[in-house]
Protein backbone atom coordinates (compact mmCIF):
# COMPACT_ATOMS: atom_id res chain seq x y z
CA UNK A 1 0.00 0.00 0.00
CA UNK A 2 1.51 3.54 -0.97
CA UNK A 3 1.64 6.27 1.83
CA UNK A 4 -1.03 8.86 1.38
CA UNK A 5 0.61 12.00 1.07
CA UNK A 6 -1.74 15.05 0.29
CA UNK A 7 -0.38 18.11 1.20
CA UNK A 8 -3.01 20.92 2.67
CA UNK A 9 -3.47 24.15 0.29
CA UNK A 10 -5.14 26.49 2.09
CA UNK A 11 -8.69 25.37 1.03
CA UNK A 12 -9.51 23.18 3.78
CA UNK A 13 -9.07 19.69 2.44
CA UNK A 14 -10.62 16.85 3.90
CA UNK A 15 -7.96 14.28 2.94
CA UNK A 16 -5.43 16.39 3.51
CA UNK A 17 -2.23 14.80 5.45
CA UNK A 18 0.96 17.31 5.54
CA UNK A 19 1.24 21.01 6.11
CA UNK A 20 4.55 21.12 3.59
CA UNK A 21 5.35 19.26 0.46
CA UNK A 22 8.69 17.72 -0.23
CA UNK A 23 9.70 19.97 -2.71
CA UNK A 24 9.02 22.58 0.29
CA UNK A 25 10.92 21.00 2.97
CA UNK A 26 13.93 20.10 0.69
CA UNK A 27 14.19 23.61 0.03
CA UNK A 28 13.54 24.75 3.41
CA UNK A 29 16.71 22.20 4.46
CA UNK A 30 18.70 23.42 1.26
CA UNK A 31 18.60 26.77 2.83
CA UNK A 32 19.85 26.20 5.82
CA UNK A 33 22.19 23.69 5.26
CA UNK A 34 20.43 20.65 6.48
CA UNK A 35 21.86 17.53 4.42
CA UNK A 36 19.35 15.19 3.35
CA UNK A 37 21.81 13.55 0.43
CA UNK A 38 20.73 9.92 1.45
CA UNK A 39 16.88 10.39 2.01
CA UNK A 40 13.76 9.30 -0.17
CA UNK A 41 10.64 10.88 -1.26
CA UNK A 42 8.73 8.31 0.83
CA UNK A 43 11.59 9.17 3.71
CA UNK A 44 10.07 12.80 3.38
CA UNK A 45 6.43 11.70 3.03
CA UNK A 46 6.08 9.38 5.85
CA UNK A 47 7.80 12.28 8.04
CA UNK A 48 5.85 14.88 6.73
CA UNK A 49 2.74 13.08 7.45
CA UNK A 50 4.10 12.30 10.99
CA UNK A 51 5.27 15.50 11.64
CA UNK A 52 2.00 17.45 10.53
CA UNK A 53 -0.31 14.51 13.15
CA UNK A 54 2.66 15.83 15.87
CA UNK A 55 1.71 19.70 15.14
CA UNK A 56 -1.51 19.42 15.44
CA UNK A 57 -1.67 17.50 18.71
CA UNK A 58 1.26 19.63 20.63
CA UNK A 59 -0.75 22.82 19.20
CA UNK A 60 -4.55 22.08 18.44
CA UNK A 61 -5.53 24.26 21.67
CA UNK A 62 -3.13 27.26 20.84
CA UNK A 63 -3.97 28.37 17.31
CA UNK A 64 -5.56 31.72 16.63
CA UNK A 65 -9.00 31.68 15.19
CA UNK A 66 -10.97 28.71 14.44
CA UNK A 67 -11.09 26.14 11.84
CA UNK A 68 -11.95 27.44 8.24
CA UNK A 69 -14.52 24.17 7.65
CA UNK A 70 -15.52 21.46 9.91
CA UNK A 71 -14.56 18.77 7.12
CA UNK A 72 -10.88 19.60 6.83
CA UNK A 73 -8.68 17.26 7.77
CA UNK A 74 -6.02 19.57 9.62
CA UNK A 75 -6.11 22.78 11.61
CA UNK A 76 -5.26 25.21 8.99
CA UNK A 77 -6.47 27.05 7.13
CA UNK A 78 -8.30 29.25 9.76
CA UNK A 79 -10.69 32.07 10.12
CA UNK A 80 -9.85 35.36 12.12
CA UNK A 81 -6.66 34.15 12.63
CA UNK A 82 -4.09 36.58 13.74
CA UNK A 83 -0.30 36.79 14.30
CA UNK A 84 0.90 37.09 17.97
CA UNK A 85 1.73 40.91 16.86
CA UNK A 86 -2.06 41.79 15.99
CA UNK A 87 -1.19 40.98 11.62
CA UNK A 88 -4.37 38.80 10.16
CA UNK A 89 -3.40 36.17 8.80
CA UNK A 90 -5.10 35.12 5.88
CA UNK A 91 -8.03 32.60 6.13
CA UNK A 92 -6.84 30.62 2.80
CA UNK A 93 -3.50 29.78 3.53
CA UNK A 94 -1.20 27.85 5.72
CA UNK A 95 0.68 30.24 7.15
CA UNK A 96 4.60 29.65 6.19
CA UNK A 97 5.22 29.69 9.65
CA UNK A 98 3.37 26.10 10.02
CA UNK A 99 5.62 24.66 6.79
CA UNK A 100 8.89 26.10 8.45
CA UNK A 101 7.64 24.25 11.32
CA UNK A 102 6.89 21.02 9.79
CA UNK A 103 10.23 20.84 7.87
CA UNK A 104 12.22 21.39 11.42
CA UNK A 105 9.97 18.38 12.91
CA UNK A 106 10.65 16.57 10.09
CA UNK A 107 14.45 17.19 10.35
CA UNK A 108 13.95 16.07 14.11
CA UNK A 109 12.61 12.98 12.88
CA UNK A 110 15.40 12.34 10.22
CA UNK A 111 17.99 12.11 13.03
CA UNK A 112 16.18 9.31 14.74
CA UNK A 113 14.58 11.14 17.93
CA UNK A 114 11.12 10.36 19.08
CA UNK A 115 8.79 13.33 19.08
CA UNK A 116 5.65 11.33 20.26
CA UNK A 117 7.62 8.94 23.24
CA UNK A 118 5.34 6.88 24.84
CA UNK A 119 4.25 8.74 28.25
CA UNK A 120 4.12 6.26 31.46
CA UNK A 121 0.91 7.49 33.23
CA UNK A 122 2.44 6.27 36.16
CA UNK A 123 0.85 4.40 39.26
CA UNK A 124 2.95 1.35 38.48
CA UNK A 125 4.76 -0.54 40.98
CA UNK A 126 8.50 -0.18 40.59
CA UNK A 127 9.73 -1.73 43.36
CA UNK A 128 8.17 -3.59 46.18
CA UNK A 129 9.63 -5.91 49.16
CA UNK A 130 8.81 -7.49 52.23
CA UNK A 131 10.49 -8.27 55.61
CA UNK A 132 10.44 -10.11 58.43
CA UNK A 133 12.37 -9.37 61.68
CA UNK A 134 10.48 -8.60 64.63
CA UNK A 135 7.76 -7.06 63.12
CA UNK A 136 6.65 -7.25 59.68
CA UNK A 137 7.48 -4.69 56.87
CA UNK A 138 5.93 -3.76 53.86
CA UNK A 139 7.46 -1.27 51.15
CA UNK A 140 5.98 -0.63 48.18
CA UNK A 141 7.34 2.39 45.61
CA UNK A 142 5.68 3.69 42.40
CA UNK A 143 6.62 5.27 39.68
CA UNK A 144 6.15 9.54 39.13
CA UNK A 145 4.93 9.23 35.37
CA UNK A 146 5.16 11.83 33.34
CA UNK A 147 2.63 15.10 32.71
CA UNK A 148 2.00 16.14 29.20
CA UNK A 149 2.90 19.46 30.62
CA UNK A 150 6.14 18.64 30.99
CA UNK A 151 6.62 17.24 27.83
CA UNK A 152 9.71 18.23 26.03
CA UNK A 153 10.09 20.42 23.29
CA UNK A 154 12.21 21.62 19.93
CA UNK A 155 13.33 25.17 20.18
CA UNK A 156 13.23 25.18 16.47
CA UNK A 157 9.88 24.07 15.71
CA UNK A 158 8.83 26.68 18.44
CA UNK A 159 11.13 29.00 16.71
CA UNK A 160 9.66 28.58 13.64
CA UNK A 161 6.01 28.92 15.33
CA UNK A 162 7.00 32.05 17.40
CA UNK A 163 5.17 35.02 15.49
CA UNK A 164 2.04 32.86 15.52
CA UNK A 165 2.66 31.82 19.25
CA UNK A 166 4.44 34.25 20.74
CA UNK A 167 7.48 32.50 21.63
CA UNK A 168 8.15 29.08 23.45
CA UNK A 169 4.89 28.04 24.63
CA UNK A 170 4.15 28.38 28.40
CA UNK A 171 2.50 25.00 28.74
CA UNK A 172 5.62 23.18 28.32
CA UNK A 173 9.10 22.91 30.92
CA UNK A 174 12.09 23.51 28.89
CA UNK A 175 14.52 20.76 28.82
CA UNK A 176 17.11 20.93 26.35
CA UNK A 177 17.97 17.60 24.08
CA UNK A 178 20.91 17.88 21.46
CA UNK A 179 19.91 15.18 18.24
Amino acid sequence: MAIQYEIEDGTGKADATSYASVAFIKQYWENIRYDFSTLTDLDFQAWGNKATKTLEGMYVNLWPGTRYSTSQSLSWPREDAIYFDETEIDDDVVPIEVQNATAEMVYILSTGADIQPLIDKGGNIIEYSVSVEGAVKESTTYSEGSSFLNRDIYLSVEDALSRILGGVSSQYTLSVQRV
